[in-house]
């Protein structure tokens, strides 16, 4: 029996399952209905117990964009919460979305064109009438963390045309320690790639390097996620803290490194050999769309927020070697798992103690 079939299934999950069936069969669905119930649903974190089973909720969505007549608000939830579960959504089904897009561009609200573009940025996909709907967007309304989650997605698509930016007047002194990991990689972000824009006047009269600045709240030691928004899938955080630890306990054997170490405030990598700006980085599952079980070929793919972390490092002159958890786990002993680690440091061409 596997553990997904011994997970507990919630009654809003049989429910939500019950609900794209008859939409399916309904001349006339209810679909805005339907689209709440799934924003109700995954914002519950008591249901993100079976993941299996979450994943085929969000496959029933995509697949029913094909059939059934959302409104582009509809969508860009269903978009949204297929890229935080990590659902690899078709390229077919993706270009069908756009063209849906195009249609109805002109009904979104706010929040969900924010939702939109985070989604855009996860799946490393530039799309220039998102990006020209938030350059014209009024944002008089946008909060603090409207700001931050913005600027992020505009920083992991290498979005800094000025007018992006000139008319936010972000609040940020009522920011919220959970917002200031963004807020790191936002500032990281244009100081590497665009830093003349931190020198820009927003139209509210502040100066946005000043405004990241004075947001900037201390780092802690303690390690942290990579990713906002996911989904805490427990078996994922137990599998992916059993291999840190193998890892540390592996590499040990072959240098001395700093732990959990923390580059330049802005991000944290697993392992940094001493001496140098060479670090080790476990990709965990959460760090890639799933591949879709149901395809023959079976590709892992990284979300925007990580390729942007590994864009910067390296444009920091920080060398990250990665330790995918799909290529780790195929080797079952320690001395297999030990030749892998030193396989993949000797393409790298990082030296061992």
């Amino acid at each position: 029996m596997s553990l997904a079939s011994q997970l507990p299934v919630s009654k809003a999950a049989v429910d939500l399952s019950r609900q794209i069936l008859s939409s399916f069969r309904s001349p006339n669905p209810d679909l805005k209905t339907l689209t709440k119930s799934l924003d109700d649903f995954m914002n519950d974190s008591g249901n993100h117990i079976n993941y299996v089973l979450e994943s085929d909720i969000i496959k029933n969505f995509v697949i029913s964009i094909d059939h059934l007549d959302f409104e582009l608000n509809d969508l860009s939830t269903i978009l949204y919460w297929s890229t935080i579960s990590r659902f690899q959504i078709p390229e077919i089904k993706l270009k069908n979305f756009e063209l849906k897009f195009l249609l109805k561009y002109k009904t979104i609200f706010k929040d969900n064109l924010i939702k939109l573009l985070y989604s855009y940025a996860t799946l490393y996909r530039h799309n220039p009438f998102i990006i020209k709907l938030i350059e014209v967007k009024d944002k008089s309304d946008w909060t603090c963390s409207d700001f931050i989650t913005t600027a992020y997605s505009l920083c992991v698509l290498r979005q800094y045309n000025p007018k992006l930016w000139i008319d936010f007047s972000p609040d940020l002194s009522a920011l919220t320690v959970g917002l200031s990991q963004e807020v790191r990689h936002v500032r990281y972000a244009i100081n590497t790639e665009a830093p003349e824009l931190l020198d820009l006047k927003l139209r509210s009269g502040k100066i946005l390097g000043d405004a990241l600045n004075d947001a900037m709240i201390p780092s802690s030691s303690k390690p942290e996620s990579d990713v906002s928004l996911v989904p805490a899938h427990l078996n994922d955080k137990i599998r992916l803290g059993r291999m840190h630890t193998e890892v540390k306990y592996l590499l040990a054997k072959m240098m001395k490194f700093n732990e959990n170490y923390n580059i330049e405030d802005a991000y944290i990598v697993d392992f940094l050999k001493k001496g140098t700006k060479t670090a080790i980085d476990i990709d965990g599952p959460l760090h890639y769309f799933f591949p879709d079980k149901g395809e023959k070929t079976q590709k892992y793919k990284l979300i925007g927020q990580i390729l942007m972390k590994y864009r910067l490092l390296n444009q920091n002159g920080w060398e990250v070697v990665t330790l995918p958890h799909f290529e780790y786990h195929r080797y079952r002993d320690g001395a297999e798992k030990s030749m892998y680690i030193q396989k993949k440091l000797e393409e790298a061409n990082v030296s061992l103690d």
